[in-house]
């Protein structure tokens, strides 16, 4: 009788292992696939973030005939560069359109930011959590409604994306915020 119980115990400790096993395993790949969805989410923000920064950086680049902002809000930014470098000016456009998505049982807004450049637009960045641009103006004031244009000297731009799909029941998200001076606004 004690070997059968033996036998059985032994049995028992195994499917024990076996299970303790699989649960590590399954942790493990839970744990795996969320780094490596927020890598990917990061890498994509930081790609999306150089094409705002570069075109920030080189605003009124080569252009010398007007004003080089000609619309500043928190949701529209209108100025000229020649971003080409053919020596013609460009007019870009960075603005926020607003999309609502189904989240659980709510529906939520979420902000797509577009890029456009002599009569083509680009989506830059999609399903944005928060979009915040903000001005730095001449005199040190921080406003997300600038008066006079002429006034702005930086841009504060402070952003959160979100993966579209959840990972283990949550929505990874990904955060950035950059602050520019750009050297053709100071001229």
């Amino acid at each position: 009788m004690g070997a059968i119980l033996d036998i059985i115990g032994s049995y028992i400790f195994k499917a024990a292992m076996i299970g303790i096993i699989l649960a590590t395993s399954y942790s493990l790949n839970e744990v795996m696939t969320k780094k490596a969805q927020q890598t990917n989410l990061e890498k994509s923000m930081n790609v999306s973030m150089s094409v705002l920064e570069w075109d920030l950086r080189n605003l009124g680049y080569n252009y010398f005939t007007g004003p080089t902002i000609t619309m500043a809000t928190g949701n529209d930014l209108q100025y000229r560069a020649d971003v080409q470098n053919d020596g013609t000016a460009e007019s870009l456009r960075w603005y926020v359109t607003t999309s609502y998505v189904t989240i659980g049982d709510s529906t939520v807004a979420r902000y797509n930011v577009r890029r456009y450049v002599d009569g083509v637009y680009y989506n830059v960045f999609r399903r944005l959590r928060h979009w915040d641009m903000k001005y730095v103006l001449s005199n040190g004031t921080v406003t997300s409604s600038p008066s006079p244009l002429s006034a702005i000297v930086g841009f504060r731009v402070k952003l959160t994306s979100e993966l579209s799909f959840p990972v283990g029941n949550e929505y990874l998200t990904a955060t950035r915020e950059i602050t520019l001076y750009p050297a053709n606004l100071s001229l």
